[in-house]
């Protein structure tokens, strides 16, 4: 090989290769914009901006559906935020749903000892009241939850 330039180096592997592997074909192509590929044997993509586009496009329509609920999840606790600045608030069916508010859309259910359940989005929950009313009321039992949680696997003193 010495005394061959780079690119006639490459060609003489290339032509190693294929003659060990019984003249089965070595040349791979992008899978993005299908152009020869020159380099390593496992390489799939000719640039990162193919690899990028490939993926981007392979991933789109799944994570679409996933990237529209967390939005809506977000809108419905900002929303909920928005209206219970305190541990509790009222408000009605209609002001919600002219603020955007999903009821299809949420993270937990809880029951109470009563009977009555919370919908819950994350940390702010509601409960369905008389005359298409709602309570708001925000759960710090999470936030608890979690700033407890950065002590986790400590010994305790």
């Amino acid at each position: 090989m010495e005394g061959l330039s780079t690119k006639e180096g490459i060609d003489y592997i290339a032509w190693i290769y294929t003659s060990e592997t019984k003249n089965e074909t070595l040349m791979k192509n992008c899978l993005e914009c299908d152009k020869p590929l020159m380099g390593r044997v496992d390489k799939k993509f000719c640039s990162d901006m193919c690899r990028n586009s490939y993926n981007n496009r392979l991933n789109s329509d799944s994570h679409n559906l996933i990237r529209n609920i967390n939005n809506q999840l977000r809108r419905n606790r900002r929303i909920l935020e928005e209206l219970c600045p305190e541990e509790k608030a009222r408000t009605s069916k209609s002001f919600l749903i002219t603020k955007g508010f999903d009821f299809n859309l949420l993270t937990s259910v809880r029951p109470t000892q009563k009977g009555s359940i919370y919908h819950f989005v994350y940390d702010y929950g509601y409960l369905e009241l008389e005359n298409d009313f709602y309570l708001i009321v925000k759960d710090n039992r999470l936030e608890k939850q979690l700033s407890g949680s950065k002590d986790y696997g400590k010994a305790d003193s």
